[in-house]
């Protein structure tokens, strides 16, 4: 029995998806593939700061540790 199973995110198999899909994707359809695949990104983005502002026990609306802002981190 495994000890630890790594687990994956529905967004990150969204995202695995639709590259599948931009690869093999026509003209006509990449549009709309890659404008889902931009907002699962954004999505993935704001998650994965999230969970690191957490991690780090970070205010995430106000500053890092180190008392500067954490703008880049939130946007």
């Amino acid at each position: 029995m495994l000890d630890h199973v790594p687990v994956v995110p529905p967004l990150e198999d969204r995202i695995r998806q639709l590259c599948a899909q931009a690869v093999c994707a026509d003209d006509s359809e990449a549009e709309v593939i890659l404008a889902e695949l931009r907002a699962a990104l954004h999505e993935h983005i704001r998650f994965t700061r999230q969970l690191a502002a957490a991690t780090l026990n970070w205010d995430t609306g106000r500053s890092a540790p180190d008392g500067k802002p954490t703008d880049k981190l939130t946007e």
